[in-house]
């Protein structure tokens, strides 16, 4: 039969449009649509890691280039940690190597150029502001129905977001309140921190563990702040994110930096679903990516880094279905393991330090007596990749607990 497209991407946030780029030189005509006009607004912390910008260097190198000289982005020298009873620790980062750089840049900017990129591919054909109103995925090929028309392919990828509906009509996966989280930001303005242009701050006040507030500049100089938590433990505490931040703003850690600040934004909130092995992200002519398949860090919340990942993954996977003309879900199955084998023991090691940093004792004692001999690695990007995904990561961290004053 005729096919629209060979492959069409439900979404061109970092995880579809990495897909596509991926793609660009496959010989594959990919169909990117997305809901919205780009450049638009996405609530997120704005942090970038070291690893994000090489996973840009990854897809194409002359993209992690246009993205260091575009306007609105911030260099940051590293991240300062702040626990409840005042000790703190400085991380710093490598500036300016190939792997290496922590910046700011707000997803209007950042989702754009990635977008832009994946538009100009000669066998890309992208869709903004069309969504897909359905799909239907049968036997010999995968539907769906926009606001242009009914488009065919051969393989559909999923990478329409944390509630995608791709992911829900094709996929039976259950996922506890333990693997959801809740995070709010807002933007500020004058707020004054040591450093504070220079650095991300993160505070943990007992009431916000463990991911804590998270402080980033902007290259306007403005302030993202913001909070996050799972929905079992928001339960547990009856927490409300909101009343926690505002509570640290006027009467906690964060007051004297905020005497003189003010908030430029609503509160905006989003829910984000972290990785856990095992976790089905393919089906029948389908594949879910980044916040499709739910893949952010269970720590931090981060999920940028493993949405450019897992497109790269995907366009891989992609081009060994059409070399061997196989789409069903059993094939597909080599995604998910090949997804999971990149980034289940990430996941392992970032779930036993969320476990440790929910108690105020364990979180004051990491960053007086544990943080500082970490330093030194994790100013190094290849390091931290190598550290986080050691099967050996609990030993160490358990040892320096135990033998390091």
């Amino acid at each position: 039969m005729q096919y629209d497209f060979d492959v069409i991407i439900s979404g061109g946030g970092p995880a579809g449009a990495a897909c596509a780029i991926a793609l660009k030189d496959s010989g594959l005509r990919v169909g990117l649509f997305d809901k919205d006009i780009f450049p638009r607004d996405k609530t997120c912390g704005d942090g970038l890691t070291p690893d994000t910008i090489n996973q840009l260097a990854l897809l194409d190198p002359s993209l992690s280039n246009d993205f260091k000289k575009m306007n609105g982005i911030l260099l940051v020298k590293g991240v300062k940690l702040n626990s409840h009873n005042g000790k703190n620790v400085t991380v710093p980062l490598l500036q300016e190597t190939k792997k290496g750089g922590m910046y700011s840049a707000s997803r209007y900017i950042f989702d754009d150029l990635l977008f832009r990129f994946a538009a100009s591919q000669p066998n890309i054909s992208a869709f903004a502001g069309t969504p897909i109103l359905s799909t239907a995925v049968h036997s010999d090929r995968a539907e769906v129905q926009t606001s242009k028309g009914i488009f065919s392919c051969k393989i559909l990828i999923g990478a329409d977001g944390e509630n995608s509906p791709i992911a829900r009509l094709n996929l039976q996966r259950q996922i506890g309140d333990n693997e959801k989280y809740i995070a709010i930001r807002a933007y500020y303005q004058d707020v004054k921190l040591p450093d504070g242009a220079n650095y991300f701050h993160y505070f943990f006040p007992r009431n916000t563990l463990p991911i804590g507030i998270w402080i980033f500049p902007e290259a306007d100089g403005n302030y993202n702040v913001g909070i996050g938590m799972s929905i079992s433990l928001m339960k547990k505490r009856n927490a409300n994110l909101a009343q926690l931040l505002q509570k640290e703003i006027e009467d906690g850690m964060l007051t004297p930096y905020f005497s003189d600040a003010k908030a430029v934004s609503p509160i905006k909130g989003h829910t984000i679903t972290v990785g856990r092995k095992g976790r089905p992200i393919s089906s029948n002519r389908l594949l879910l990516l980044g916040d499709a398949a739910g893949l952010a860090n269970p720590l931090t919340g981060e999920g940028i880094t493993n949405a450019i990942r897992s497109g790269r993954v995907a366009a891989l996977h992609l081009q060994n279905c059409f070399s061997q003309n196989r789409f069903d879900a059993d094939f597909n199955k080599a995604y998910d393991k090949e997804i999971y084998r990149r980034m289940a023991k990430e996941f392992n090691n970032y779930r036993f330090m969320e476990a440790i940093n929910t108690s105020s004792f364990l979180n004051n004692y990491i960053i007086e007596k544990v943080a500082p001999h970490f330093t030194s690695f994790f100013s190094n990007p290849d390091v931290v990749n190598s550290i986080q995904n050691s099967k050996f990561f609990a030993a160490k961290i358990l040892r320096y607990m135990i033998f390091k004053r």
